[in-house]
């Protein structure tokens, strides 16, 4: 059974795909295509071509400013704070911390003060690439004492042949998760990692990729498959504003008029747009989709409506690359499994003590080979806990020097057919409308307010909808002002880890071990 599991399920090795870096992978498809769209922005679209030559320029500026700012030898990590709005200067901007030798560290515009604060200070970013209508938000935090500032003014035409050396294991992103400790832990991914993800084909089919819809925030790693997968294929990123994103007819007028064939949404939105047949009626050719427990009537019906839809349902922690799973739902997969470890990864699932479980027997998934996470940065401590000398490694892995395997916290197990199935998780890590949430970091937050006793944050699930709810024990006699906390949060927190209700107790009931029962806790009222 244990060699079934290592060598027949977990037959994913696969060669490299020649290149060291994004960079090259970028340069040479500006070369075969360079008049084919790559990206498109409320109307306008920059081939190839264009987009490359904009992103040189940026990278030109980006690199003089390194050389003042680092001094001329320097060759350690260059990460680059990007605090930007989802449209073609954010690609560009991405490409060009990319060629400069940098690492680009996405911050949502929509995220708090403070937060956008804490992850500049924490990644040590010298360099903040902004557009000017957000230059209000570098100045209102110590974002300006960084030394520069580069916003989408003109810029000069310069030489573009400047050539900057980057090796796979150079730092390509650092995405930031939430964290148990009430600050958000940076997960830093290098080239070898990504160009490992992007150019695989396990989780699409690249012969339908040619036109993809991005619907994910930069600052989520799922935006890593809309630019990045899209880039490798020489395809065309299609960028939309949020109205047309949260309106699902508008959507569908898009998709069809611009022939969308590709997207990745997460299960939440997937749910919801289902419920709303766009599926039936946009025309795509495939979908991936993932980041929760499935449900699975909508899954079978989409399956009815658009038989012709090839449906990728795809697993994976930041922590891995993006994906770490991926299974292409049919008739033949019932359910919806999570499926078998994509290209020179594998899947194991473990008991406490770290041996493999036999099919049926749920257990903890360890993932291992290529794409693992360089570290949490400045986090020793989490990284010791969650990498761990992979026992299972191949001499291919070794060779390589992936000898690390990612203990993701998901319990999930092998079925007869040598597919995984998602359990449940195995700590206080949630996922919700596609968003990792430690509800730790949440609780951290209320209370750090003074008038909050005690608090306790949980996830209730209704009509197969998500939602954080924060059960408060008042400080004092006080009633809650829950307009004022809601405000306070909303400067702590990014909007989608803040609870949808918050519910006042005199004690947080206890079991008789004294844990919270998260049994007897109220329901909430969510009107």
């Amino acid at each position: 059974e244990k060699a079934r599991i290592l060598n027949e399920w977990n037959e994913t090795e696969r060669e490299s795909c020649g290149f060291e870096n994004f960079n090259d992978l970028f340069s040479e498809k500006v070369a075969v295509f360079p008049d084919v769209t790559a990206v498109v922005w409320q109307g306008e679209a920059l081939s190839y071509q264009a987009l490359n030559r904009q992103a040189c320029l940026l990278a030109q500026q980006l690199l003089v400013i390194k050389a003042e700012v680092y001094g001329n030898e320097y060759q350690g990590d260059f990460p680059v704070l990007l605090l930007h709005e989802k449209q073609l200067d954010s690609i560009v901007a991405i490409l060009a911390i990319l060629k400069a030798g940098g690492g680009y560290v996405p911050v949502s515009p929509e995220f708090p003060d403070s937060r956008i604060e804490y992850i500049a200070k924490d990644c040590g970013a010298k360099i903040v690439v902004t557009q000017s209508g957000l230059m209000d938000r570098v100045a209102s935090t110590t974002l300006a004492s960084l030394t520069h500032v580069l916003s989408d003014t003109p810029m000069e035409e310069t030489s573009l042949d400047q050539a900057v050396s980057v090796s796979p294991s150079d730092l390509a992103y650092i995405i930031y998760t939430s964290g148990t400790t009430g600050n958000p832990k940076g997960v830093e991914i290098n080239h070898e990692a990504l160009l490992n993800y992007a150019t695989d084909d396990h989780f699409i089919d690249r012969t339908q990729l040619s036109k993809v819809l991005s619907l994910s925030s930069i600052s989520f790693d799922a935006f890593i498959f809309d630019c990045f997968v899209t880039f490798s294929n020489g395809a065309a990123l299609h960028l939309i504003d949020k109205q047309t994103q949260l309106d699902p007819e508008r959507l569908i007028e898009y998709c069809q008029a611009q022939q969308i064939d590709t997207c990745f949404v997460t299960t939440a939105l997937f749910n919801r747009l289902a419920s709303e047949d766009f599926f039936l009626h946009a025309g795509l050719k495939q979908i991936n989709f993932g980041g929760e427990a499935v449900d699975l009537a909508m899954v079978e019906q989409v399956k009815h409506q658009a038989p012709e839809l090839m449906l990728y349902h795809a697993y994976g922690p930041t922590e891995t690359t993006v994906y770490a799973t991926c299974c292409l739902l049919n008739s033949v997969n019932h359910g919806a499994p999570i499926g078998r470890a994509i290209a020179n990864k594998s899947a194991y699932v473990l008991s406490p003590a770290g041996k493999i479980l036999p099919p049926g027997v749920a257990g903890e998934l360890y993932i291992g080979g290529a794409g693992m996470a360089r570290r949490y940065l400045h986090r020793s401590d989490l990284t010791e806990q969650a990498f761990l000398v992979n026992p299972f490694a191949s001499d291919k892995y070794l060779a390589s020097g992936w000898n690390k395997m990612y203990k993701t916290g998901d319990l999930v197990k092998w079925r007869e057919d040598g597919l995984l199935e998602y359990v449940g998780r195995n700590d206080f890590q949630v996922k919700i409308r596609g968003y990792r949430i430690e509800l730790g970091e949440i609780e951290t937050a209320i209370k750090q307010q003074p008038q909050i006793h005690t608090a306790f944050v949980n996830v209730n699930e209704q009509d197969g909808i998500k939602r954080i709810v924060a059960y408060l024990v008042m400080a004092n006699t006080e009633s809650l002002d829950e307009a004022k906390l809601k405000q306070t949060l909303s400067q702590m927190l990014p909007s989608y880890m803040l609870p949808s209700a918050y519910v006042t107790l005199d004690t947080l009931p206890v079991t008789v071990n004294g844990k919270i029962d998260a049994r007897a806790l109220p329901q909430p009222d969510f009107s």
